[in-house]
């Protein structure tokens, strides 16, 4: 869909929240990266985002827009982590995992074969 119609057909919707993302999943590709200043780049590809009727990105630069409401979750009075010990995990959740200190992955058992 175009940008023009999108933006038309949003406006008849009067009262509706839509956001639309307009892309071709051929041109899409991640730029962020683990070096710093490089990990939160948006990705290419992506020419136009529209959030509550308002353009956020346009020829593919985000613009200093926020028409949008962050998602929220109540807080609970008790948190839900809890901790996991590795080897319960894994004897839990996986088949035939030995004792995690029972792998050697140093090459010494393959030279002891030998």
């Amino acid at each position: 869909m175009a940008l023009a119609p999108a933006l038309q057909a949003w406006q008849k919707s009067s009262g509706k929240v839509a956001d639309l993302t307009l892309f071709n999943p051929k041109t899409v590709a991640a730029r962020a990266t683990y070096k710093v200043g490089e990990n939160g780049l948006p990705l290419a590809g992506i020419p136009y985002v529209i959030v509550n009727g308002t353009i956020v990105v346009k020829e593919g630069e985000v613009l200093p827009v926020k028409p949008g409401q962050p998602i929220r979750f109540p807080i609970e009075a008790k948190g839900r982590f809890q901790p996991v010990e590795v080897n319960t995990w894994l004897g839990e959740h996986a088949i035939n995992v030995p004792d995690r200190h029972q792998i050697d992955d140093t090459g010494a058992g393959i030279m002891e074969k030998r």
